[in-house]
């Protein structure tokens, strides 16, 4: 369990009112108490807005108290469309992403992903001034 908390970038949300969620509701020395139900979430997730909370059900007659997550979002997402660039299909560009996707990046699977897209992204972006920045100095220059 350390393993995948560690190496997915987990962090555990803490239950604020109820420290257990199951009691067997014995007396003296026989009374057990335990956590047995976690949530774990991804930390980007904090470092994108998102606010993450756990509460407890009430568990009526049962030992067992579940609990609920809630996420809320302070972020306020803007509709991009897409649009295809002509460069994309050009000759090269898929070689150019391959090459870029192999660089060797540290982390975990969720930072592996953010670097090797902005790495991407930041090469094609290089390619494509170089390719079409002399194209339109010469037509401003007539």
């Amino acid at each position: 369990m350390e393993y995948l908390i560690s190496n997915y970038d987990l962090i555990d949300v803490v239950l604020k009112v109820c420290k257990y969620t199951w009691i067997n509701r014995r007396a003296g020395g026989a009374y057990v108490v335990t956590r047995l139900d976690m949530f774990f979430i991804y930390n980007g997730w904090l470092l994108k807005g998102i606010d993450c909370t756990s509460a407890v059900i009430s568990n009526g007659t049962s030992n067992h108290h579940p609990i609920i997550l809630r996420l809320d979002s302070h972020v306020n997402y803007v509709l991009i469309h897409f649009c295809l660039n002509v460069a994309w299909v050009e000759e090269g560009v898929k070689d150019l992403i391959i090459k870029v996707w192999k660089t060797s990046v540290q982390g975990s699977p969720y930072f592996l992903w953010e670097s090797k897209v902005y790495i991407v992204k930041k090469s094609l972006r290089k390619s494509l001034k170089e390719t079409y920045r002399p194209l339109g100095k010469k037509v401003r220059s007539y």
